[in-house]
């Protein structure tokens, strides 16, 4: 009878070796969680980058329609009010500022079908909260106008220069913290009128205004009278009695 050949080196199987120890496991998992903590704060940044971009980009898409509205009204930014003045802050001082309210000059720019005029980091960039308050102004959305420019500023008028004033900041919303209370205007005011009784909070303070001025990784987004747009923190935009970025002359 014939034999079959038998391997001369039979291989040797250590049962205590036919799977993983306990310390291998524990070491693999905690490898495969850093590795996931690593992706996920990564994903994170991207996701917040990406959002960051996409709000400048609106910015900058608006700013092309604000340069289009000046060359054809002889470089003068769209009214948004009915009452003219160099000095808004006096007006304010007599009820001006409240005369009846067209909107955002963005509002035409950023319509809601396109989404131009919500920044993707902004929560609720039309604040339902806004529209069930008496007084509400029309148009809401996530950027605000600087007020020095509702009444049909000349780009002549503006002293400091357009590439180095701002026309555009975003709006804080209702679900800002520290307690501070809805901002439901479409234009913030970058002055304080103690004279007025019924001026709005100091809008230039960066708790309490009328801004997210850290939005986007400690800082916010803004459109310059210019045209360009660009991320600032806000000792960038406004520290006192060092820069203000806010004022136009």
């Amino acid at each position: 009878m014939a034999h079959l050949p038998q391997d001369r080196h039979p291989r040797l199987i250590n049962p205590a070796r036919a799977g993983f120890t306990l310390v291998e496991l524990l070491t693999v998992t905690a490898v495969i969680s850093i590795l996931a903590s690593i992706i996920g704060v990564a994903l994170g940044n991207a996701k917040g980058a990406a959002k960051t971009s996409t709000c400048l980009f609106n910015l900058r898409q608006m700013a092309i329609g604000v340069n289009t509205y000046l060359q054809d009204y002889d470089d003068t930014y769209p009214q948004t009010k009915v009452h003219g003045s160099l000095q808004p802050a006096v007006d304010d001082a007599n009820g001006s500022l409240e005369n009846p309210d067209r909107g955002s000059l963005l509002n035409a720019l950023g319509s809601e079908t396109t989404g131009i005029a919500d920044c993707p980091s902004d929560p609720d960039p039309d604040d339902v909260t806004c529209s069930m308050l008496p007084g509400a102004r029309p148009g809401v959305n996530s950027y605000s106008v600087n007020a020095y420019f509702i009444f049909g500023l000349n780009q002549g008028q503006i002293a400091n220069g357009v590439a180095s004033t701002i026309l555009a900041a975003e709006r804080r919303n209702s679900y800002a913290s520290n307690g501070a209370p809805p901002n439901c205007d479409v234009s913030y005011h970058p002055w304080f009128n103690t004279s007025n009784p019924e001026a709005p909070q100091n809008d230039m303070d960066a708790v309490a205004g009328a801004l997210d001025t850290q939005r986007h990784a400690g800082g916010s987004n803004y459109m310059f009278a210019d045209g360009h747009a660009g991320w600032n923190v806000w000792a960038q935009t406004y520290a006192q009695n060092r820069v203000n970025l806010h004022l136009p002359y």
